[in-house]
């Protein structure tokens, strides 16, 4: 049994311990994104909490955050940037421009995330980076992000 090993059980109870209850959690916030998102499409449009190797278009995938600034703008409160990918197929220009409207909108009115963020928000502040990718299978498909502030 190697050190790490004998001391892992007591250092798993330490480290859940010392676990803030507040500040950002992106195991929480992005089902939560989901949810909202479809409520927004009543189910009809998939929505990924997180990037799946492969998947079927249309979808909505919460991605990886790109910056979480530990307490900004007060102690306790951090905030993430977080990009939400949009996918349709490569032709669709016009339904990526109705999907990227239709998650900003749902957020826009909801900026909690149904109560989650009860001391922050969220807000959409960007539209991106337009391009064709290719999933893991070699499908290809249109994708483009919302850029997403969340204040935890």
């Amino acid at each position: 049994m190697s050190y790490a090993d004998a001391f892992a059980p007591a250092f798993d109870a330490v480290a859940a311990a010392a676990r803030p209850t507040a500040g950002w959690n992106r195991a929480a916030v992005a089902p939560a994104i989901c949810a909202t998102l479809q409520l927004a499409t009543e189910g009809t449009i998939a929505c990924f909490p997180d990037p799946p190797p492969t998947f079927n278009v249309p979808a909505y995938i919460v991605a990886w955050p790109t910056t979480v600034t530990y307490h900004q703008p007060l102690m306790g409160v951090d905030e993430a940037t977080l990009p939400l990918l949009a996918a349709v197929a490569t032709e669709q220009s016009a339904r990526m421009d109705d999907m990227l409207n239709v998650a900003r909108w749902a957020l826009v009115n909801d900026p909690t995330l149904g109560g989650l963020l009860a001391f922050g928000v969220v807000v959409v502040v960007a539209q991106r980076n337009w391009r064709i990718l290719a999933d893991v299978a070699g499908a290809r498909f249109l994708c483009a992000e919302l850029t997403l502030e969340i204040r935890q």
